[in-house]
């Protein structure tokens, strides 16, 4: 497992449960994988986590899927 990040003054512990995903190379997949993620978010206790890892989970997939079409 990481260590655990620092944020402010407390410490936060990555949750100790892992999810992959599969995306889809279309339109919707973005979308669907933030819906996906903030669900996990929520369900994993860290629903105040979600609008920051959304944010750079979106820009990952949206330039894997930019940049890796065919």
């Amino acid at each position: 497992m990481p260590p655990a990040a620092m944020h402010g003054s407390y410490c936060v512990s990555p949750p100790r449960t892992s999810t992959p995903w599969r995306v889809s190379p279309n339109t919707t997949a973005v979308a669907r994988m933030r819906r996906t993620l903030a669900g996990a978010l929520r369900a994993w206790g860290l629903a105040h986590w979600t609008d920051d890892v959304v944010l750079v989970a979106t820009e990952l997939v949206t330039n894997t899927l930019v940049h890796a079409a065919p």
